[in-house]
């Protein structure tokens, strides 16, 4: 929040409390329902007030974008998408050497479990799988179904493991390219020059680049 000190060179530079006061809104991050004026009417003070087409323009960009990634984000227009649950990798079948259908089950989920046990045409199933346990504990297999004590002559390959997908925002180009071109907005050394010049105020000017550079970080961080 600007001191009271700069908020008052803030009102005298634009000329306006309600739009300076929604200026400071929007570098607060507030909520989108608290602002008042539109962006447009923003935009027309700040290139009169800041004697510079261009900054004028760019401060309302910035401030604009600022707001559409608020709206978004208060809105819930950006979609979740959902926790993908971990799948234990599993074998159903019989390969070379075996008669009956076995199913063979990884005891934890997760790609871990997509593991070959290596026929030797001598070892049976259970004695496959006792070994594979043995040097591999916590990524040990079951034999949940069928008759272990088939000896294969071709190797078993367990399939389908795969890790939990926690959730996560869906992909929103309109929140995305705001994120992206608010980034890329920090104050040059000569718009600060600039803003300077225009609160007539070198300490009210710093303290609105001080609130854009946190603004800069609140979002970063989302």
């Amino acid at each position: 929040m600007l001191t009271s000190f700069s908020k008052q060179h803030l009102i005298s530079f634009i000329s306006d409390e309600q739009i300076a006061n929604d200026i400071e809104k929007r570098l607060l991050f507030q909520a989108y329902a608290n602002y008042q004026v539109p962006m447009a009417k923003i935009r027309e003070y700040l290139e009169v007030a800041i004697a510079n087409k261009e900054h004028g323009d760019f401060l309302a960009s910035t401030l604009q974008q600022a707001e559409l990634i608020k709206y978004e984000e208060v809105a819930g227009v950006i979609p979740l998408v959902p926790e993908v649950p971990a799948v234990a990798a599993q074998f159903i079948g019989q390969v070379a050497g075996m008669t009956t259908d076995v199913t063979i089950d990884a005891d934890v989920a997760g790609i871990a479990g997509n593991v070959t046990l290596i026929a030797d045409s001598i070892t049976d199933i259970d004695g496959l799988i006792a070994a594979w346990n043995l040097a591999n504990v916590g990524n040990e297999l079951t034999l949940s179904a069928g008759i272990g004590t088939q000896i294969p002559t071709a190797d078993i390959d367990l399939a389908g493991g795969a890790d939990l997908i926690p959730e996560v925002p869906a992909s929103n180009p309109t929140y995305d390219a705001a994120v992206l071109a608010f980034s890329q907005t920090a104050f040059s050394a000569n718009f600060k020059e600039w803003l300077i010049v225009a609160m007539a105020n070198r300490e009210a000017a710093l303290e609105v680049d001080a609130l854009h550079t946190a603004l800069l970080v609140t979002i970063a961080a989302l």
